[in-house]
């Protein structure tokens, strides 16, 4: 890893070399600690380091081998690290406090998630202030994905019965990317269709809602049949 100053790019910032031997595939800055960074590697290791130290064996404080491929990892708390391998599987580690010689590192494995979710593959996991950690699960041969809340009670806990689907996602395609809008009602996918697309919460009496061609974003949307009180809410792209 060479950070860089976008401001002067000529000379990284530093030089963290060393510490993974494959692709790194994730960064990611701690919530309240602007000079702790987390990356995630092919290597099956996420890595924490105190960039304010410039040499690279003091600045690793601490090393988790989640023990396959990372494909995400970031900071789910002040002391939560989440790490999401490209076989899917999923586990939270306790930070403990940072710079600790013997820092506590317990685990929540929830192993492999398809067949908990009854999906194909997991998106990411991704947070925001509104929304809490969710979880994209998406399925290419039933064409849709799956919100699913990961909530804290005693653990961490998969909140399967209130997911919000998606209906139709991106087809066949794969969803590569979701975040969500400013206006928690708003969620964002990215697809190997290559198309970005907009969903916003609506209500529905249908099961089954399909997705709009994207070239008829902003026309006038038909008007929708009342509904129970009880019903679900369910996204839409526009």
């Amino acid at each position: 890893m060479l950070p860089r100053d976008p401001r002067a790019t000529k000379q990284p910032l530093l030089e963290y070399t060393e510490s993974h031997n494959d692709d790194v595939t994730d960064l990611s800055f701690h919530p309240s600690n602007p000079s702790v960074l987390l990356s995630g590697s092919t290597d099956g290791l996420v890595n924490l380091y105190d960039t304010s130290i410039s040499d690279e064996d003091d600045a690793l404080i601490q090393v988790f081998n989640h023990g396959s491929s990372i494909a995400h990892a970031d900071f789910l708390s002040n002391h939560e690290v989440s790490a999401l391998s490209h076989d899917e599987i999923l586990s939270i580690y306790d930070t403990g406090e940072l710079h600790q010689d013997e820092a506590p590192q317990s685990v929540q494995a929830f192993g492999d998630l398809r067949p908990q979710l009854e999906c194909e593959y997991i998106v990411d996991l991704v947070s925001s202030e509104a929304s809490g950690p969710v979880l994209g699960a998406g399925s290419h041969s039933a064409q849709h994905l799956d919100i699913v809340p990961l909530r804290y009670h005693s653990d961490w806990t998969l909140e399967n019965s209130t997911a919000i689907r998606l209906p139709g996602a991106h087809g066949e395609e794969i969803v590569r990317s979701i975040c969500f809008g400013d206006d928690r009602n708003t969620i964002f996918t990215a697809g190997e269709d290559g198309l970005i697309k907009a969903w916003r919460a609506s209500r529905e009496d249908n099961d089954a809602i399909q997705p709009k061609d994207p070239t008829n974003i902003g026309k006038k949307r038909a008007k929708h049949k009342s509904i129970n009180k009880d019903e679900r809410a369910r996204f839409k792209p526009y």
